[in-house]
């Protein structure tokens, strides 16, 4: 894979951006060789263009290539396809990450590296959240924005892409896109990996392919934590009924129902502290969104007016 892109969707996040591309800069290649031409097409989806300085910036500081692209229709899964319709002409691979996110110096020849040596469709990678100063203890005891870690080549069926490699042949010849109807709603890029596992897309993890994401202290608190896991099992019933129809709508009213049944069964542990109770409501809010999901409510809200573009984060 010598040619990819690391695509990048943006809103009012100045600073954050500054601080991905800088990342971006760091990354070092000592065993993919030789080294990939690596183009970084940002997506700016605020209707004053305001991250154009930033990349223009960063092109002079660290000599990165950058496609700047000015995408006024605000909406999550049109800036995404935004970034598909405008990667470099012979780009094998497209890398996503967030906004908000920091990558480790190794993380693109990680991506890489369990490409070459699966063969696979879709790279996924980790997550580990960075809390801020204040944040309560609580919060950092019970990892809530710390995502899961699988053996290396571990196969999935799910993905979100804040932090993942896709084969650009493979989503051409599949003619994945993310889904501009659901624009307002949330969980598109849960949708899109839901559609690739249906056409038979293969899907691993790469143990060594990390991105810190750093978490803004207003998200520390337990009704941020229900309200995005209430959003998240919602996105997830949207996406299987979406994929799959009655079928998948089926087993996911089964996982919600389990969600339900694993927070009823963990009530006891929740009296050992705050952190084990916010869990336990977690399970809750989760099977309660994908149940309501499948019932057709739905949460809009990502409209310009209520939410910014770059908030959106699926788990």
């Amino acid at each position: 894979m010598q040619k990819i892109a690391v695509g990048v969707i943006t809103f009012q996040r100045p600073l954050e951006l500054e601080r991905l591309l800088d990342g971006i800069a760091r990354q070092h290649f000592t065993v993919v060789a030789p080294q990939p031409e690596v183009t970084v097409v940002v997506v700016d989806n605020a209707t004053q263009g305001s991250a154009r300085a930033v990349c223009d910036q960063a092109i002079q500081r660290h000599g990165l290539k950058i496609s700047y692209i000015f995408e006024p229709k605000q909406s999550i899964p049109v800036a995404r396809n935004r970034v598909l319709d405008s990667l470099p002409d012979g780009c094998e691979g497209v890398v996503w990450v967030d906004d908000d996110e920091v990558p480790a110096t190794n993380w693109l020849e990680a991506l890489i590296s369990t490409y070459k040596a699966s063969g696979a469709d879709i790279i996924l990678g980790a997550i580990e959240g960075v809390l801020p100063e204040g944040a309560p203890e609580w919060v950092r005891k019970g990892g809530f924005f710390n995502r899961r870690r699988f053996v290396d080549r571990a196969s999935f069926s799910e993905g979100a892409t804040n932090n993942c490699l896709m084969v650009v042949d493979s989503i051409r010849q599949h003619g994945l896109r993310f889904d501009e109807n659901l624009r307002y709603a949330g969980g598109t890029d849960t949708l899109f990996f839901k559609v690739a596992d249906v056409k038979g897309l293969r899907m691993v993890w790469s143990s060594k392919a990390l991105v810190y994401d750093h978490i803004r202290l207003e998200r520390t608190n337990l009704k941020w934590l229900l309200h995005r896991h209430f959003r998240s099992g919602v996105s997830l019933a949207i996406a299987d009924w979406h994929a799959s129809g009655v079928l998948g709508g089926g087993r996911r009213f089964g996982m919600g129902v389990y969600k339900i049944i694993q927070g009823l069964l963990n009530l006891p542990v929740g009296f050992e502290g705050m952190h084990e109770m916010a869990r336990t409501l977690m399970f809750f809010s989760r099977g309660c969104g994908m149940i309501v999901g499948l019932m057709g409510y739905r949460l809009n809200e990502f409209k310009p007016e209520r939410s910014p573009v770059g908030t959106e984060k699926n788990s």
